[in-house]
């Protein structure tokens, strides 16, 4: 082996033990040079529009998981365009945490984006999460008899309630008039309305 292939050898040997040590040392130290400020979100990613919405932000030291009193907790419900639905501004308390309340706009917009944003001492946090507006509905159905004769009229009722507010509300539903029939002597539905 000559001299300058030596040479070559013993500077690779080097540099890839300089390396391995330079990586050590980072990946040891590596929880120091990291953010300590955590934040959790705890809350539902669909809302019901109307209401109001409840999220809990908690922000830690992320080392020992110790409250962080007096973090900035800014929250933000945002359209799709950019515009703010709604807003929270506020500190966190003795337990780390911010009790968050939001009015949901009440609209035909679906997709919204959450915008959390924490500040500390020890650092801070901007999470976007996607939030769905959406609601849910039950519907009665009923007849004025329990048993019909071939040729008859049934009559038909139909209540749709929000499962959400709980005050049995009606959601209004436009009227209309259908037929269905079984055969050319036979009528199985007719809803009456405009």
């Amino acid at each position: 082996m000559s001299k300058n292939a030596k040479i070559i050898l013993i500077l690779v040997l080097v540099a890839l033990v300089g390396g391995l040590a330079g990586l050590s040392w980072y990946y040891a130290n590596l929880p120091d040079h990291l953010s300590q400020h955590e934040t959790i979100i705890l809350g539902q990613s669909d809302l019901v529009p109307g209401s109001t919405a409840a999220l809990r932000v908690a922000v830690r030291d992320s080392r020992d998981a110790a409250p962080l009193v007096g973090a900035i907790v800014n929250v933000r419900l945002q359209a799709p365009d950019g515009a703010i639905a709604a807003s929270y501004d506020g500190q966190t308390d003795d337990l780390g945490t911010a009790d968050v309340t939001l009015a949901v706009p009440d609209g035909d917009q679906t997709d919204y984006t959450l915008v959390i944003e924490t500040q500390s001492t020890l650092g801070d946090d901007r999470i976007e999460r996607p939030i769905t507006l959406s609601r849910d509905y039950r519907i009665l159905l009923t007849t004025d008899k329990p048993l019909y004769q071939p040729g008859q009229i049934i009559h038909l009722r139909a209540l749709a309630l929000s499962t959400y507010d709980r005050v049995h509300r009606p959601r209004l539903l436009p009227p209309r008039r259908r037929g269905a029939r079984q055969s050319e002597r036979c009528l199985l539905l007719r809803q009456a309305g405009g």
